[in-house]
């Protein structure tokens, strides 16, 4: 090796001098005859230095190792019917391995090289098990999902792994697996349970934002919406550039804003009445704190009334036509704990009322509880209540539950009084509603299976003598009991803009009538800010005043939030 560096060194000054010494000549091309004389080199020479200065094979054999070493093995997985994965390694040559588990992790380590293309098969084929591979020339470390149970056998030039789940070891939930529990509470309506749960979390998780949305949709379900606003609230101004929590916090407070609605409803009982009601209702917030929101708001309703025929109060029958206006002043305070509590006075062109509405959150059966007084509230459910000033006294209890995510229950009971100008009490009758809803589809199209009872049974009515001595009664209505069984389907068409239809048939137990009930409703919802709601809707079923009847109901509503 010092020989050929040296001549290798003598070579290179000798050139360096020959061309520092004729470099005009070299540039020009043309050189003298005695330099090119001098630069000749016998064959022996040229036959020595070409030997010399040829790079050195020793050593230059590793490429051809490595390709005739390079592992030559086959991988292949199976799937039996036992749920094991079984993977088939075959070798060149007779295989020895050692194999070492632990938990979620096998270690392999052959006697040969056992690189191969099929890893990448492997992995995806086991992708559901397993989490990562490690490889090196002759180990292999495989990383799974979850403990497993294994088996292995060698035969000559094969070696077979068996690997299946550990099923008898629990595994610890990860932080997404307990969230995602939480949310399955919350789906199946079990909210008592899912606030416990959550207050674990919140232990092992103080302050997650995605926990905290989970507190918030509780509260809204339940609803406290007051504390789902504040949660949401806080997570806007500590997120501010997360548009998802401005978003929750809009949704949950967008039916509680402050708001101004017009309505105009077209109502016909075929062949009996038409009414055209005109309806104007706003409401402001006027205070609120951490505790309470307090609001107030008004109802103005004038209305156009034509019928074929009333009684009058001398007992005859002929036809009316008129208008009418009625309107309601209310004050309303909401408490964070869920209860609600309003204040309301009636007036009715010269008759004036007043009211008062308890609504309670009853935790135990995961429903609310309102009870609602009202004296000379004005009442427009008869022909002779619209054309002349009808007005009620009533008590009502209404309840509704939650028993789970497929199975929702409400019932409403009470007592009234019905009276008219002249006739303060015209009949007195007890009050019943039940219904059930049943889910039978959760995603979109949502259907709903529903059974309902909706009955009035008279108590007492008031008689009279007409001006031709026949008895009457000035204010006309007939106990009834109606059955109805409903299919509802409920499908988002775009967002924002909600579809709902139903159909069904309704029997009145006194009556004995059988009719058709169906109605469609289109909403277009945008939240606040300005908030904007649109709503369509059209409704057919048994008429509440004549038996026999059928009324019909086409609505158009335009609300506007701030």
């Amino acid at each position: 090796m010092v020989r050929r560096n040296t001549k290798h060194a003598i070579a290179l000054s000798l050139i360096q001098a020959v061309s520092s010494l004729y470099a005009e000549e070299w540039a020009s091309g043309a050189l003298p005859s005695s330099v090119d004389q001098r630069l000749q080199i016998s064959s022996e020479e040229h036959t020595y230095f070409s030997e010399e200065l040829k790079p050195s094979a020793e050593g230059l054999q590793v490429g051809p190792y490595l390709e005739d070493s390079k592992p030559k093995v086959s991988i292949c997985t199976q799937l039996t019917q036992e749920g094991k994965w079984q993977l088939i390694f075959n070798f060149p040559s007779a295989v020895s391995v050692d194999v070492q588990a632990e938990g979620s992790r096998v270690y392999l380590d052959f006697n040969q090289g056992v690189d191969s293309q099929d890893l990448v098969q492997v992995q995806q084929q086991m992708g559901t098990l397993i989490k990562r591979i490690s490889t090196g020339y002759h180990r292999l470390e495989f990383f799974f999902q979850r403990p497993v149970e294994i088996e292995s056998y060698v035969v000559d030039k094969t070696f077979e792994l068996s690997v299946a789940p550990d099923l008898e070891i629990c595994q610890t939930p990860t932080r997404d697996a307990k969230f995602s529990l939480a949310r399955l509470f919350m789906e199946e309506r079990w909210y008592a349970k899912t606030a416990c749960y959550l207050k674990q979390l919140e232990k092992e998780y103080p302050c997650h934002p995605n926990l905290r949305v989970l507190e918030a949709t509780l509260e809204n379900l339940l609803p406290r919406w007051q504390r789902s606003y504040a949660i949401l609230r806080d997570l806007n101004e500590q997120y501010p550039y997360q548009d998802d929590f401005r978003r929750l916090m809009y949704d949950v407070y967008c039916p509680h804003a402050p708001y101004a609605l017009a309505q105009e409803q077209y109502q016909r009982t075929i062949g009996l009445a038409r009414v055209y009601l005109t309806s104007f209702q706003a409401e402001a917030r006027v205070s609120c704190s951490a505790c309470a929101f307090n609001y107030v708001g008004g109802i103005f309703q004038p209305w156009y009334g034509r019928f074929t025929n009333i009684v009058y109060s001398d007992g005859t029958l002929a036809p009316f036509q008129s208008e009418r206006n009625q309107g309601t002043l209310y004050a309303r305070r909401e408490l964070e704990s869920g209860v609600s509590m309003s204040a309301l006075m009636y007036a009715q062109d010269s008759t004036l009322g007043g009211g008062a509405k308890l609504g309670y959150l009853w935790t135990a059966i995961q429903g609310h509880v309102l009870l609602e007084a009202n004296w000379h509230r004005p009442c427009w459910e008869v022909f002779e209540a619209y054309a002349f000033q009808g007005r009620e006294d009533a008590f009502r209890v209404e309840v509704d539950a939650v028993l789970n995510r497929y199975l929702n229950v409400a019932g409403k009971g009470g007592m009234r009084r019905v009276g008219i100008t002249g006739v303060p009490n015209g009949y007195i009758s007890a009050l019943s509603s039940a219904d059930v809803f049943w889910n039978l589809k959760l995603l979109h199209p949502q259907l709903t299976l529903n059974y309902g009872l909706d009955g009035e049974y008279i108590i007492y009515e008031k008689q009279s003598i007409g001006s031709n001595g026949e008895p009457f009664t000035p204010v006309p209505y007939q106990t009834f009991e109606y059955h109805s069984l409903r299919l509802y389907l409920y499908h988002s068409v775009r967002d924002r803009l909600f579809l709902m239809m139903y159909g069904g048939e309704t029997i009145n137990r006194y009556g004995g009538m059988m009719a058709p009930t169906y109605g469609i409703d289109l909403r277009y919802v945008k939240p606040c800010p300005c908030g904007l709601e649109i709503d369509l809707s059209a409704y057919r079923f048994p008429s509440l005043i004549v038996s026999g009847a059928t009324s019909d109901y086409y609505t158009a509503m335009i609300t506007l939030r701030f």
